[in-house]
């Protein structure tokens, strides 16, 4: 891969978060909002421009951003689920002419700007998926080259990009990224983070 080639981190933050009953991406640990610290972590990465796309309380969570170098794509689809957000990553991504997308959650508080650097290298070096692995699975944060943009593209419905990551099992660098197991999608998750 070209070192000139173009990145971006997309962080996902469109969600209804049905199961916290409150928008989980405004939620607030040490003062910071989930979402803006999302973003502090991107950017802190300085591994290319970074996206937050938003659905759910767009307003508010793209109010958390402000003052940041932070684009806002916006999902007015996010209802239908999480495929709905990943196109819009992918479609802003494209309008930035980016070589690859780094999808990140905003619910994934302890992942760091240093584990964002070492997956975009993993790419750099070759590496066309790269996948944090952790319990037994692999999921986010995952990078995709573009090669991979038509496939993400394709998905409907509230499903996210494991099956494309599955189903090119043999391209996929997996980098063990335990923290990247903590999510936070219950009250319970949120009182066990804020403890």
């Amino acid at each position: 891969m070209s070192t000139s080639a173009t990145l971006a981190v997309v962080i996902l933050a469109a969600g209804g978060s049905s199961r916290m009953g409150q928008p989980k991406q405004l939620v607030d640990v040490d003062g910071l909002s989930l979402v803006r610290r999302s973003a502090l972590t991107a950017l802190g990465a300085r591994i290319g421009r970074v996206i937050a796309v938003v659905g759910a309380e767009a307003d508010s969570v793209a109010g958390k951003l402000v003052g940041l170098d932070v684009t806002i794509a916006r999902n007015d689809h996010w209802a239908t689920g999480l495929s709905s957000s990943l196109r819009a990553g992918i479609a802003a991504a494209r309008e930035h002419s980016a070589n690859a997308v780094l999808f990140i959650a905003a619910d994934q508080p302890f992942v760091t700007a240093d584990a964002l650097v070492e997956i975009t290298q993993h790419w750099r070096q070759g590496g066309r998926i790269v996948a944090s692995g952790y319990a037994g699975t692999v999921g986010l944060p995952v990078l995709f080259d573009a090669a991979f943009f038509g496939d993400i593209e394709a998905l409907t419905g509230d499903r996210g990009a494991k099956g494309v990551i599955l189903a090119h099992g043999s391209e996929v660098v997996r980098v063990p990224l335990i923290v990247a197991a903590t999510d936070i999608d219950t009250p319970e998750d949120l009182a066990r983070l804020r403890g």
